[in-house]
């Protein structure tokens, strides 16, 4: 107990960006990291005290196998050339003309047919597209939240579950505000917060939003931004005071009793904001398009192609290790890869849309250097 909670060591953040358009020392103290980075001496909270926004800027892998996706579907005419990438994403990938109601493109995410979804990938997050099947990007936004979500008594029903259950019959959500005494008037002011995701609210918005109606807990912004990092961020200590001002302002007891443990309790875990789980889900909505709107030969090859380390520049050898466990995903999920092929194989894994296989690259076979593969290619 004496060493609990104290600090063990330092870290970095991952992505975590801190812009300065002042004379950096008048609200930092700066240092740097073993690899030279440039970081602040003072945690998140401290530097957030001191007036400072922390931006996250997250750079993913499905960012390289949506460009080689787009590059493999160029190279065979699938798509137009002579595109700037932002000419590309505004034809094909911008929210705006990505298919939201495409029947084909939602049952490919339920039924796990898409690999490297963005962030329903994990077997968490097949589980929940399984057990949601969204079919709107808000309810892919919800599924983002809800996965992350957990009970707070061991063996309760999941917030993801309760989402399922009241998603297949709502009445049953109306039915469990009417157990926990709420009047028809209550359960009306408290549907703008939770009907929209089937009684079950994930994100961090409608936590704010419930909170500072008048006919709820009347909190001011400032309360409900308060209240909502203690909960995102699970700042224990404070929790029993946050749940003491609900139930104190709440316009009837059971009203607060059925907030907090229906609204603010299931987001203890880690509650996402709306628009982080938004734009999550608009990322997830673009691999599933490229790979149900073209053969899917090629968004496989491309995944093959970033997950065995093609794209690495600074690799001097071919990691045959990093190649042979990507393999075995793809087999694994049913996707042939042939044997390289002398007069069709090219450098790397390229995508055979004829015979619906990937390619074997010449150049990972062991002991074919650079040269070799070139030489073969240029005497065909």
């Amino acid at each position: 107990e004496g060493i609990e909670g104290l600090v063990s060591r330092r870290g970095s953040h991952a992505s975590g960006v801190i812009l300065f358009d002042e004379n950096i020392y008048d609200s930092a103290a700066i240092m740097r990291t073993p690899s030279g980075a440039l970081v602040t001496q003072r945690d998140l909270h401290m530097q957030e005290a001191a007036g400072s926004v922390k931006y996250d800027f997250l750079l993913t892998s499905v960012q390289d196998i949506i460009i080689e996706t787009i590059n493999l579907l160029q190279k065979d005419n699938k798509i137009e050339k002579d595109l700037s990438l932002r000419e590309i994403y505004n034809k094909y990938l911008h929210p705006e003309v990505l298919p939201q109601n495409d029947e084909e493109m939602w049952n490919a995410l339920a039924e796990g047919r898409v690999i490297n979804c963005f962030q329903f990938d994990s077997a968490v997050g097949s589980q929940a597209a399984k057990k949601i099947k969204p079919q709107s990007p808000m309810e892919m936004a919800d599924a983002n939240g809800l996965m992350r979500l957990m009970t707070a008594e061991k063996g309760a029903e999941t917030p993801l579950d309760k989402y399922v259950r009241f998603k297949n019959d709502i009445s049953q959500w109306y039915n469990e505000m009417e157990r926990a005494g709420l009047t028809p008037e209550e359960m009306k002011t408290i549907e703008p917060y939770f009907k929209s995701s089937y009684g079950v609210p994930p994100s961090q918005e409608q936590l704010m939003m419930m909170l500072m109606d008048e006919n709820i807990c009347g909190f001011t912004l400032a309360e409900a931004n308060s209240a909502r990092k203690i909960v995102g961020k699970k700042q224990m200590d404070k929790i029993p005071e946050l749940h003491d001002k609900v139930l104190k302002q709440a316009k009837s007891k059971k009203l607060g009793n059925y907030i907090w443990n229906n609204g603010v309790g299931p987001q203890m875990g880690y509650s996402f904001s709306i628009i982080h789980a938004l734009a999550y889900s608009f990322v997830g909505m673009q691999t599933l398009y490229l790979a149900t709107h073209f053969n899917p030969i090629y968004w496989n090859t491309a995944c093959l192609i970033v997950d065995s380390g093609s794209l690495e520049e600074s690799s001097d050898s071919t990691n045959y290790k990093k190649i042979a466990i990507a393999i075995g995903k793809m087999r694994k999920a049913g996707i042939k890869i042939s044997l390289v092929n002398v007069n069709k194989s090219g450098f790397g894994f390229e995508p055979d849309a004829e015979n619906n296989q990937v390619l074997f690259g010449l150049k990972a076979v062991m002991g074919v250097g650079d040269d070799l593969v070139n030489k073969i290619i240029d005497k065909r």
